[in-house]
């Protein structure tokens, strides 16, 4: 089952390049909001339980430690997520040496993707080598991230908060933020040149198809 899922979301994002077009640089919350301010004031890393890791375990003394944490809770079953993927990937291998430490976060809305041998399955397939929780109970994400199973939180180790986002794009504002809070943490560190757009729907100028209303066959979206 697991198999199928991978298999429609990627074949919705070949027959489609243009229907789920990411806003590349405009689509960040901004701190002039006082709601996203709050949260990020408010926000307190989760408590990870031992036995719940996926791989390459962390222990909550490591969270955040002496590195910047980029927190990204998702559902490798929902096409959304396949978006920022690429990012992820460019992100961990460019950064990981330079003091990012990448926490993926799984929670899914499926039975099938929340399975400890399912979701390892999808981790080696789609090259995921990052560190991976399994929050197939969804104990996170209600107090964490909401209803909004993508969502990324960039935590500097030095100071709150950095960085809130749900969903896809804001990959060019995360990635500068991201160089700010390494510097901040490791004064004279040299950054490589950001990376460029990693979809060829994130370009601009690029045609985009008017989307049609998310469907899932047999499961309430709001539940």
């Amino acid at each position: 089952m697991l198999k199928f899922l991978i298999l429609v979301c990627s074949l919705c994002l070949i027959t489609h390049p243009g229907l789920y077009a990411a806003d590349f640089s405009t689509s960040a919350d901004t701190g002039d909001d006082s709601d996203y301010l709050q949260r990020l004031n408010q926000f307190v890393l989760p408590v990870f339980e031992n036995d719940l890791w996926l791989q390459h375990p962390l222990t909550q003394s490591q969270l955040p430690g002496d590195r910047v944490v980029l927190l990204h809770h998702f559902d490798s079953c929902d096409e959304t997520f396949y978006h920022t993927l690429p990012y992820l990937k460019v992100w961990w291998q460019r950064y990981r040496d330079l003091g990012l430490l990448l926490v993926g976060i799984h929670s899914s809305r499926y039975a099938d993707c929340s399975t400890t041998e399912n979701i390892q399955y999808g981790l080696h397939r789609l090259g995921i080598d990052w560190p991976v929780y399994n929050d197939a109970q969804r104990q996170l994400l209600q107090p964490w991230a909401g209803r909004h199973t993508l969502r990324q939180w960039l935590v500097d180790p030095t100071g709150p908060t950095v960085f809130d986002h749900y969903g896809d794009g804001a990959y060019q504002k995360l990635e500068e933020l991201m160089g700010i809070s390494l510097q901040k943490l490791r004064p004279g560190v040299t950054l490589p040149t950001a990376a460029t757009r990693q979809r060829p729907e994130d370009h601009p100028n690029v045609v985009v198809y008017p989307a049609t209303a998310k469907m899932q066959f047999g499961h309430a979206w709001d539940a």
